[in-house]
Order: C-alpha cells, then sequence, then structure tokens
C-alpha cells in the first residue's frame, strides 16, 4: 500500500485501487520506527502561532501515530514568535526507533523574512526534552540518523560532515 495526502488528510492506496481514509487534517507523513508508525504533520494547532495571512499556516506540529492514525502523540508543536523572531522547524527527522526527532531550528526575522540563525536540535518523544546540539547550515537536508544514537549532520559552513552522539 501506498501512503499519501490530499484535502482530507492522510490516506492509504491499496493494490486494488481502493482507498482508507485517517487522520484528517495532517498534510504529510513518513513511516518511522521499522515501518510500525508515523511521524505526520498538520498545520499548527498552538494559538500562539499566527498565521502570516489569510489561506496560510506558519508552521506545522508533528505527531507520532500508529499506521492507522490512532494513539497520537504531539512530539514537537510549532513555536510562537519571540521579539521579532519566528522559529520554525525544518528537516524533521525521525530516529529509526521513533524514540527521537532531530530537527533544523529556523529564526526568521519578522520584519524582513532574513535567517537569523540555524540550529541543531533534538527532542525526546518519551521526555519531551529538548537539546541544542549547535549550529547548522541554512538547508532543507542537513541531517541524517546513523544509529538511534547517533547522526550525521553538515557543519555550519556546509563544507563538512561531523558525527554527532547524542550519548
Amino acid at each position: 500500500r501506498l501512503l499519501f495526502a490530499d484535502a482530507h488528510g492522510l490516506k492509504w492506496l491499496y493494490p486494488d485501487g481502493k482507498t482508507a481514509g485517517f487522520a484528517p487534517g495532517f498534510i504529510g507523513a513518513r513511516l518511522t520506527a521499522g515501518g510500525t508508525k508515523l511521524l505526520a504533520w498538520r498545520p499548527t494547532q498552538n494559538p500562539l502561532v499566527p498565521s502570516p495571512c489569510a489561506g496560510c499556516f506558519a508552521d506545522v506540529d508533528y505527531y507520532l501515530m500508529n499506521l492507522d492514525g490512532t494513539m497520537r502523540r504531539l512530539g514537537l508543536r510549532a513555536e510562537p514568535a519571540h521579539g521579532n523572531v519566528q522559529p520554525a522547524h525544518l528537516d524533521v527527522q525521525p530516529s529509526p526507533d521513533g524514540t527521537r526527532l532531530a530537527y533544523i531550528r529556523q529564526g526568521e526575522s519578522t520584519s524582513n523574512g532574513r535567517t537569523l540563525f540555524d540550529q541543531l536540535w533534538t527532542v525526546s518523544l518519551a521526555t519531551g526534552r529538548q537539546t541544542d546540539l549547535g549550529p547548522a547550515p541554512s538547508s532543507d537536508s542537513a541531517v541524517a540518523w546513523i544509529n538511534d544514537h547517533a547522526l550525521i549532520a553538515e557543519s555550519a559552513n556546509g563544507a563538512a560532515l561531523r558525527l554527532v552522539n547524542l550519548d
């Protein structure tokens, strides 16, 4: 079966052409934890994160859930602006065992949209503990897990790869 999202949410498409919808309001997902869970995202439900325009959304909230959309657990929530800085989460990657997320936390100026910082972060889905792992490049594909406890990330200048051991 194939996983896809449409205007109604997530759906499974089966070989016979039938579809089964689940998780309304979600706009994307990927398999994680050896194909036993989904990391799915939808426009933020955080009232502190205002939409920048009518008909659009500011950021997304990331959830871990079963393959049928049950047992949803918020893993990474969109953040409100702090002063003139609007944080966003880029390149969110689940660990192979589905217990952590790695992502680029990017700060943009609310006045001119200029990128102010890019930081590599992780969050434990069990405890909610977030860890700042230092500068990251302003790239949309800067993180890759190599096992449940380590990842490869581009250096802040994009010139090298670095191994980040989370233990």
